[in-house]
């Protein structure tokens, strides 16, 4: 688990994408309150 503590610290592009996605959902289903 210590790996993937550290994976966590490193954005690779997968991830920004993940989190780009994420946010993007979270924004769109809850009426974009950004």
């Amino acid at each position: 688990s210590d790996m993937n503590e550290e994976n966590k610290l490193v954005l690779t592009p997968e991830m920004i994408r993940a989190e780009f996605l994420e946010a993007h959902i979270d924004g769109a289903g809850s009426g974009k309150q950004e």
